[in-house]
């Protein structure tokens, strides 16, 4: 499948939201070719489908709105279309982590309900996605995953061999990882 055919699939999963870049298929957003020109230029342009994600959709997302059930989901691949995800280069974290990985996607997912007393964090499985900056390890997407909490990710792992094939898996589990490792 495309890039298009799959944000077209990804658009179709409950609560996504999809966001326009400067080539966006229908909608273009001219605005955001320089910052995201500017963002490849500097960092990755190794993986020409997420390259292509990024200038036709600056980023995509679901989310489920404040269920304790096993339908809470929280998706965000991360961009430049600030209607629609967290924006790249916010300040707020780091772009590069200490290993040489950029995470392009975050994601949590309820896999056990919430019980009266829990923690709302409790039950939650947290997910990173990342592709490596070094040039030393395989090109590709890399994944680690913790239920404890978001800052306990562990090492990052070999997941799949471009973002294409990653994201084509994201689409055929409707938006959800735990569980497919």
């Amino acid at each position: 499948m495309t890039i298009v055919e799959l944000m077209n699939e990804f658009a179709l999963i409950p609560n996504a939201v999809v966001g326009h870049g400067p080539t966006h298929p229908t909608k273009p957003n001219p605005d955001l070719r320089g910052p995201i020109q500017d963002f490849l230029s500097r960092f990755l342009t190794r993986d020409v489908d997420y390259v292509r994600f990024l200038e036709m959709y600056a980023g995509a997302g679901i989310y489920s709105q404040g269920s304790d059930d096993l339908d809470n989901l929280f998706l965000c691949i991360f961009g430049f279309d600030d209607e629609v995800t967290e924006v790249l280069e916010d300040g707020e974290t780091p772009i590069i982590d200490e290993n040489g990985f950029f995470c392009f996607c975050e994601s949590y997912e309820r896999f056990r309900p919430k019980q009266p007393g829990q923690s709302s964090n409790e039950g939650l499985a947290y997910f990173g996605f990342a592709f490596d900056t070094t040039g030393t390890r395989t090109p590709g997407v890399y994944a680690c995953s913790t239920t404890t909490s978001r800052e306990s990710f562990s090492a990052y792992n070999f997941d799949s061999g471009s973002f294409l094939e990653w994201l084509a898996k994201l689409v055929a589990q409707g938006g959800k990882f735990y569980g497919r490792r």
